[in-house]
């Protein structure tokens, strides 16, 4: 008996090396591909999630984040009034320039980002912005622009504040101006690309087309005539509602689907970048992409 039992205990070692090597030959090469493709998968989908909070939510959980730039997205002389306490003031108009009679072409995107970082905005950051009240339509109309650039150059993440001044404590306001000494950080060879993979221009239109994308084209308040646009362009005028239902409908009826390839365009690319955040950002439609040269720069290119 004693014998046997020791042929027993000899053999244990080598079943115990066996299971162990099975582990590294089987195991190992499979998580490690399924962790990869895991990391992939978010590298690809590494896009910030928005969201709509009030003031109290703020006040609440993120006043005293340490990691957040806070934008104020007024007129500068309602900000130095007063302001939510580290609020930077941030004048949207200086991203855009205006080239050959159409308005509000995109700078230069170093030197974008280049200005970002010297205000000290990290991309590593949470973004708090709020402008008026919730009025996105009208005098509130900037924050869903510079929130569309945000979620572009993928930002940690974007709140935006509504009703930023509804009785508030004046413990949470100054009228100083605010600056950050510290330089902030983008990475300009990373967010070049980030840009250039929503932006296309006159050159790439005619591609993207016979590539089965859509032409949306983005209006306010215009009168125009429909055979002056880009042919086979759908006419959207702008709206937003936080019900994704009834936002959805809306879209829809204008034939505008969430597995359709979309070209926003407009003859103000402010239009566009409000409709990318209503569409891509809020809807979350798959594959929207923004003509920056718009309907003046067509019409002078096309002659």
């Amino acid at each position: 008996m004693i014998i046997k039992n020791s042929k027993t205990s000899l053999k244990l070692p080598y079943l115990f090396v066996f299971i162990i090597l099975s582990f590294f030959m089987f195991f190992i090469p499979y998580s490690k591909n399924t962790f990869s493709n895991y990391k992939m998968n978010n590298i690809l989908d590494n896009n910030p999630k928005v969201s709509f909070i009030t003031i109290e939510d703020y006040i609440n959980n993120y006043f005293y984040n340490e990691r957040k730039n806070v934008i104020d997205l007024r007129d500068f002389n309602s900000y130095i009034k007063n302001h939510l306490i580290q609020a930077l003031y941030f004048n949207i108009d200086n991203i855009f320039f205006n080239y050959n009679g159409i308005p509000n072409k995109l700078r230069n995107i170093e030197s974008l980002i280049y200005d970002l970082e010297d205000m000290g905005l990290n991309k590593y950051n949470d973004f708090f912005i709020y402008s008026y009240s919730n009025d996105y339509l009208n005098k509130d109309f900037n924050v869903f622009i510079l929130a569309s650039l945000l979620y572009m150059l993928r930002v940690n993440s974007i709140y935006i504040i509504e009703n930023p001044f509804n009785n508030i404590s004046n413990d949470y306001l100054s009228s100083k101006v605010n600056y950050i000494k510290n330089k902030g950080y983008f990475s300009i060879s990373l967010t070049k690309n980030y840009l250039r993979n929503y932006f296309i221009d006159y050159k790439q239109l005619d591609n993207k087309i016979n590539n089965g994308y859509k032409l949306v084209f983005v209006y306010k308040d215009l009168l125009f005539n429909k055979d002056q646009l880009i042919p086979n362009s759908i006419s959207l005028k702008i709206n937003f509602n936080k019900d994704r239902y009834v936002l959805g409908s809306y879209l829809n009826g204008y034939n505008i689907n969430k597995t359709d390839k979309i070209i926003l365009y407009s003859y103000d690319l402010k239009n566009s970048l409000f409709m990318f955040f209503v569409i891509k950002v809020y809807m979350g439609y798959y594959d929207v992409l923004i003509y920056d040269g718009g309907l003046l720069e067509w019409k002078a290119l096309i002659k």
